[in-house]
């Protein structure tokens, strides 16, 4: 036994569990600062992704107002009313933005903002206490 393992030994069971106390504390701030961390950014890259939807949006919504047009006056220039063109027209837009806005809905789910990498770690200290505990 070298000099530092027989101070340990002579500590009294107090100071072992103080010192216990104290870097379980020490760990848990470590993790609670790690999800605070994971957290900023996940919602940093989900305020990014938002951005990008709605300048996404903008843009689509101009260039479907001008082929809208295009379409409808290729539909009266075919024949048909202008009424009816718009109707049809419309109707297609309709169902086709319906489709999209349940699909990009579909992809913002709570669970991508929680923080997995943290709760994966934090398991694995609570585990590593458990075993070092016995």
């Amino acid at each position: 036994m070298s000099i530092g393992e027989d101070r340990m030994d002579e500590r009294p069971v107090s100071g072992l569990l103080t010192d216990l106390v104290s870097q379980i504390t020490a760990l848990f701030r470590t993790e609670i600062n790690l999800l605070k961390a994971e957290m900023r950014d996940n919602v940093r890259s989900f305020s990014g992704a938002l951005v990008s939807i709605a300048i996404g949006a903008a843009l689509l919504i101009a260039a479907v107002i001008v082929l809208v047009q295009a379409v409808v006056a290729a539909l009266v220039d075919m024949g048909l009313s202008v009424w009816l063109a718009s109707l049809i027209v419309g109707a297609v837009l309709g169902i086709v933005g319906a489709i999209m806005i349940k699909s990009g809905t579909g992809k913002m789910k709570p669970s991508e903002l929680a923080p997995d990498r943290t709760a994966r770690q934090m398991e694995k200290d609570v585990a590593l206490m458990k075993e070092t505990s016995r």
